[in-house]
């Protein structure tokens, strides 16, 4: 499931509101933004949406199963990794940075930030598509 909104501060504020506030938030379902006014990346860091862009935020609830949470940023790599680089003509040129960077040419093409809130993680991932 994907809900879109047009402009909202934050995809992940947003997620984790919600969460506060009780309400079933499905696991794997991306909360994603056309323009993020209030975005921040790692450390606080401001993060520049740039219209065009993908901005989504998703969560996983955790059980006492699972991982160490902070594996995750690494899965949520990966993932961006292989979905990108099956659509370059060459892959090469396409780099994961540890521990939440996909580097394309060795500039930055996305970024990937967990946070915890509760039980569960919000994972925020940002791809410069424009």
């Amino acid at each position: 499931m994907i809900r879109f909104v047009t402009e909202t501060g934050s995809t992940n504020t947003d997620l984790a509101s919600e969460l506060r506030a009780g309400m079933a938030v499905p696991e794997g379902e991306w909360l994603v933004a056309d323009r993020q006014v209030s975005g921040r990346g790692r450390q606080g860091r401001a993060w520049f949406d740039g219209y065009g862009n993908f901005m989504g935020s998703t969560v996983v609830h955790l059980s006492p199963r699972d991982p160490n949470p902070a594996t995750l940023a690494l899965v949520a790599g990966v993932a961006a990794y292989e979905a990108v680089s099956g659509v370059l003509a060459d892959p090469s040129l396409l780099k994961l940075k540890w521990p939440n960077d996909l580097l394309l040419r060795n500039a930055k093409l996305a970024g990937i930030l967990l946070e915890p809130e509760g039980n569960a993680v919000l994972l925020r991932m940002g791809v410069k598509l424009a």
